[in-house]
């Protein structure tokens, strides 16, 4: 994983090729919190996590798709790779577009 940003996708395949949903926001957030990973104010479609930020489409909800965002370079890899271990989510690289299934 060598990108400053990451997708997190489900692992499921969709129906008719489209993406299959990761949860609902509230299931997603909830599960975060527990990982140190919340919005600055309740609502916001960015969380902060540590090393990352993770950004929502406004107004999706099931949520299909995460954009992740390296905010600290020493932590980032170990610490998404673990988040994405735990929730079984998969990662893609949008620049080279490999996928991550830790």
């Amino acid at each position: 994983m060598a990108s400053s940003e990451l997708v997190v996708m489900s692992r499921q395949k969709g129906e008719s090729g489209a993406l299959a949903p990761i949860g609902t926001r509230a299931e997603i957030e909830a599960a975060l919190a527990l990982l140190n990973t919340a919005p600055d104010s309740p609502g916001s479609d960015t969380l902060h996590g540590p090393g990352f930020e993770m950004h929502f489409q406004t107004g999706q909800d099931p949520v299909l798709q995460i954009l992740v965002s390296q905010t600290d370079e020493s932590i980032f890899r170990s610490t998404i790779w673990e988040i994405a271990k735990r929730l079984h989510w998969k990662l893609v690289d949008p620049a080279s577009d490999l996928a991550y299934e830790p």
